[in-house]
């Protein structure tokens, strides 16, 4: 019996499926975490064959870390399938001291759960995600078209109410002058 690969150039596949993640006794999935309230994060290893989980709640304080170990090499025999991968001895706490390489550390990035279908195109074993990144959300900030004279000008006439009024007080809170000496030239 011969192995068939899969064609990597067309490959559609589920990111972020249902991953269990056990701790302390209890039991539940990345999806239903992110949707109670948890953030999540991962980090997938390819060449150590492991991908590493952290979550938090921020509501309760609480802190959980976790590794799983997955075969990337040999996942075209599962055909893709995701659910083998567990988190079976995930660390729960509001203080965690984790002992793991700086490179696993800085490369947690934000997931999201959320189960979608991928279309993104395989070119090397790292495009072969099981979480989702987290999608960036955009705030556009439309400003208007002015130069530099015009933006004075409106900002002058904002002020222009202000600046009478605090001429005015600072003009009333002088001390009157007096005159105390006069100069008279007389020019010839």
């Amino acid at each position: 019996m011969a192995l068939t690969y899969p064609d990597y150039n067309n490959l559609r596949y589920v990111q972020s499926t249902p991953i269990d993640v056990y701790w302390a006794g209890w039991r539940s999935t990345t999806t239903d975490l992110q949707h109670a309230g948890w953030e999540l994060s991962a980090y997938e290893d390819y060449t150590r064959d492991s991908i590493h989980l952290g979550i938090k709640n921020k509501e309760y304080d609480i802190y959980g870390y976790g590794k799983a170990f997955y075969s990337y090499a040999n996942m075209h025999r599962s055909g893709l399938n995701f659910n083998d991968i567990v988190f079976d001895n995930m660390k729960m706490g509001r203080d965690i001291h984790m002992f793991e390489h700086p490179s696993i550390i800085r490369g947690m990035q934000a997931i999201d759960a959320y189960p979608e279908l991928s279309m993104d195109k395989i070119s090397k074993l790292s495009d072969l995600k099981v979480f989702r990144p987290m999608p960036i959300i955009e705030q556009q900030l439309i400003v208007p078209e002015y130069d530099v004279d015009s933006l004075l000008n409106m900002i002058l006439e904002k002020q222009q109410s202000s600046r009478i009024e605090r001429i005015t007080n600072e003009i009333r809170a002088r001390p009157a002058q007096q005159i105390h000496a006069q100069i008279v030239s007389l020019r010839a």
